[in-house]
């Protein structure tokens, strides 16, 4: 579905973006599980749990991949807008105003950091970015819920707020960028 969206420019809903993710991402989690369980006798289904672990990944990864330096010294800058990748802010932006700039840029494939640039303040202006952090925040309140209603999982929860601190502008990233 990445893919397909990508190669014929078409933009996805927020909905369907969700739903791929569940599908790409949450399946290799789900499998991870399947795994362990398949050794254990714990057999809960954890498949809720797990779709939510992976839209709060995917998307969090997506805010990162146009906001962080230190995810842009690791990988390259902006790399979704080079792939002409729908990624999460990118469809909010594009779905809060039809004009097809983004698009365009999508098209483009560009590698111009100055085109990045502007692309990203752009998904700023029409508040893309900060719609994205609040929904990777909500999404991991839900996320820290489900695991104490499911008997608690003290490291579980302690890797979801590592990959909290990555996030620019939070004050434990500060922190964490300085260890």
């Amino acid at each position: 579905m990445d893919i397909h969206w990508r190669d014929t420019c078409q933009c996805p809903s927020l909905e369907q973006y969700e739903e791929m993710v569940c599908k790409k991402t949450g399946g290799l989690f789900r499998l991870s599980v399947g795994l362990m369980q398949a050794f254990s006798s714990y057999k809960e289904d954890l498949s809720p749990l797990l779709n939510d672990i992976a839209v709060f990944f995917q998307v969090l990864d997506d805010y990162l991949n146009l906001s962080s330096d230190e995810y842009h010294k690791n990988k390259t800058f902006a790399e979704d807008l080079t792939e002409g990748k729908f990624s999460f802010p990118i469809i909010h932006a594009i779905q809060v105003n039809k004009d097809r700039r983004l698009l365009g840029i999508l098209k483009q494939r560009t590698t111009d950091d100055d085109v990045k640039r502007y692309a990203i303040s752009y998904m700023q202006g029409l508040g893309s970015m900060d719609y994205t952090k609040s929904v990777i925040e909500k999404r991991f309140e839900m996320i820290a819920q489900k695991i104490d209603e499911l008997g608690g999982n003290g490291d579980l929860l302690a890797i979801l707020q590592h990959l909290m601190t990555k996030m620019p502008g939070r004050p434990e990233a500060a922190t964490a960028a300085k260890a």
